[in-house]
């Protein structure tokens, strides 16, 4: 007996993950994706299927698929290395696209706010350098290692992305750097944040309101426990460790599912964290 792990191939038996994100739901957003999606589910009824948030879990099951068998399974990342206070200004990093919001963004920044800096690439790239200024700076794409860099040097990390964002690695990583992250509030990226600090979420389109968040947690007097929160936060939910165990329940259940050693309503306990993890 073989379970196979795979993005939506829909085998019998075989572990599911995020089957919403694949380019065959992606391409069809507007037009027939619901029917194709419970065609899907009832066709090729996999044993576990895996979102990478609760917001997801809940989108996944709203488009046919069997709530027990849903379960969330976030991503991972690398321990960080966060430093003590003194940190500088504000970090925004990725991909310079619209749908990232990082033009409107700087359109609103304060003049007096402290250092905005921009990292990537992209279609945006003339407007970025454009929009560049005495507290604006751009420093183009940044290889791994410098994204980490910059990302624990910073004291506030900005999202402001205007379309659903699933789990960007970018605000793990800033977690696991002891970095505060501000986006707005909604999707998966909102829910994440909002774990956060309730005060690092904005209402959608908010740009000026999140600019002038990000700049004042900046000299937040309790930006240290923020950073401390963002560090348990990563410990808790986003860390290789957790991950792992995580994805040893999954398979242990799926397994027993097979088998016949575990009955459906039996999944929630099965797939629970222990205390030890």
């Amino acid at each position: 007996m073989t379970l196979r792990v795979g993005r939506c191939r829909g085998l019998r038996g075989e572990v599911i993950e995020n089957p919403g994100l694949t380019d065959r739901f992606r391409r069809n957003a507007h037009t027939g994706t619901r029917r194709q999606w419970k065609q899907f589910v009832v066709e090729r009824t996999p044993l576990l299927w895996l979102a990478l948030t609760e917001v997801m879990r809940r989108q996944f099951v709203a488009q046919g698929a069997p709530s027990q068998q849903v379960t969330v399974k976030a991503n991972s990342v690398e321990q960080g290395r966060p430093q003590a206070c003194p940190r500088r200004g504000v970090f925004w990093g990725g991909r310079l696209s619209p749908e990232k919001g990082i033009v409107p963004f700087l359109r609103v920044w304060p003049a007096d706010g402290p250092v905005l800096t921009v990292a990537g690439s992209g279609p945006l790239e003339g407007e970025i350098r454009a929009a560049t200024r005495d507290n604006i700076r751009f420093v183009g794409r940044l290889t791994r290692q410098e994204m980490r860099a910059a990302l624990r040097g910073a004291a506030v990390v900005a999202m402001p992305s205007v379309s659903p964002e699933p789990l960007p690695l970018v605000a793990l990583e800033a977690f696991a750097e002891g970095t505060p992250v501000v986006s707005f509030a909604g999707w998966s990226l909102g829910a994440v944040v909002s774990e956060l600090s309730e005060r690092c979420v904005l209402p959608q389109h908010d740009f000026a309101g999140l600019a002038r968040r990000a700049a004042e947690l900046c000299a937040a007097p309790d930006w240290e426990q923020l950073s401390d929160a963002a560090v348990g936060l990563w410990s808790r939910r986003y860390s290789h460790p957790v991950n792992v165990a995580s994805l040893g329940r999954i398979y242990a259940a799926a397994l027993e599912l097979k088998r016949g050693e575990l009955a459906m309503h039996e999944l929630p306990a099965a797939l629970a964290p222990t205390e030890a993890a």
